[in-house]
């Protein structure tokens, strides 16, 4: 059940420059009022930052109050807490956070006001109830890993296109029927992974995203494969296992993936896999196993002997 959101306002630059730590009022004592975090903090110098992202964190605390973070913030004199010990934050030596992992910590809502940790590079906020992202997170531009599996998501913010430093984006185990459109417009990524979703379809805009080293479509419904699949040619890792895909005509798009080093493609539907499979020169492992194919292309058997490529297959598979 969420509550409503917490308000914080976070004191203007001068006055806490001007203001000893006595001085300073905790987080119970300070009016209300005194808790709004605006741009003009992001000004300020590194110390009042400091005192800045210590306020996101109270906030996420607050925002979540069956949270099982196990945060202890000091009564005595709250901007004098040491973050360093919290569990789940790491920080540079200059004291801002670059990684936060909030996973599994019974969260109902993450922050908008995560935006302040302007220094994140790595978010893992996965194994909670999030039904979904502030669009605020589009802030957060020096994020490179994005990781909120185990969710309740169905959509994300189209804020996520400003993420232009991020890497790698996991959204296994949440309940997208698509792929969302800003996922696809994330150019720069290196890492997807989609892994048990209700996705039916691979949208031809798949092709953008050609920096791609992995992708994992697994245990979704997808039924065919699109032919613009075959413009991600730096893929090394492509899983579409346990999906219900049919057509092998589609599947001969995947043999001009000439860089992928590992093909899963069992627990389908398939009866046949394609000749163009040889091609695939780097791969060391191919799973077929678990579908409806009777005989595989010599061609392709041809694999095992001369690049030591694993075919696992049911066995009563016989090359031909």
């Amino acid at each position: 059940m969420k509550t409503p959101i917490f308000r914080f306002v976070f004191l203007i630059s001068l006055i806490l420059s001007s203001c000893s730590k006595e001085d300073i009022l905790s987080p119970e004592q300070e009016d209300s009022s005194s808790y709004i975090l605006n741009n003009n903090d992001l000004k300020s110098s590194n110390s009042d930052y400091l005192k800045i992202q210590l306020k996101v964190l109270y906030t996420i605390v607050e925002q979540n109050p069956n949270n099982s973070l196990g945060w202890i913030f000091s009564e005595s004199d709250f901007y004098a807490t040491d973050i360093s010990n919290f569990s789940g934050v790491v920080t540079n030596p200059a004291g801002q956070i670059i990684v936060l992992n909030l996973q599994d910590k019974n969260l109902d809502i993450l922050s908008p006001q995560i935006h302040y940790l302007t220094s994140l590079s790595q978010l893992f906020i996965g194994s909670n109830n999030i039904t979904h992202l502030p669009n605020e997170i589009g802030k957060l531009t020096n994020l490179q890993y994005l990781d909120v599996n185990f969710n309740e998501l169905t959509a994300l913010p189209t804020s996520l296109i400003n993420l232009e430093n991020l890497r790698w984006l996991s959204l296994s185990f949440n309940n997208f029927q698509t792929i969302p459109e800003v996922v696809l417009n994330l150019e720069k990524l290196v890492g997807l992974n989609l892994f048990w979703n209700d996705i039916s379809v691979i949208p031809n805009g798949i092709y953008k995203l050609k920096n791609l080293k992995e992708l994992n479509l697994a245990r979704n419904q997808i039924t065919t494969i699109p032919v613009n699949i075959s413009a991600l040619r730096q893929l090394e890792k492509l899983y579409l296992d346990r999906n219900q895909i049919t057509s092998s005509n589609s599947n001969q798009y995947l043999g001009k993936l000439y860089n992928l080093k590992e093909l899963k493609l069992n627990s389908n539907n398939l009866t046949s896999i394609p000749s163009q499979f040889k091609y695939l020169q780097q791969l060391e492992l191919i799973d077929i196993s678990d579908n409806q194919i009777t005989t595989i292309p010599q061609d392709v058997c041809d694999l095992e002997n001369q690049n030591d490529t694993i075919i696992q297959t049911d066995s009563n598979v016989s090359c031909q």
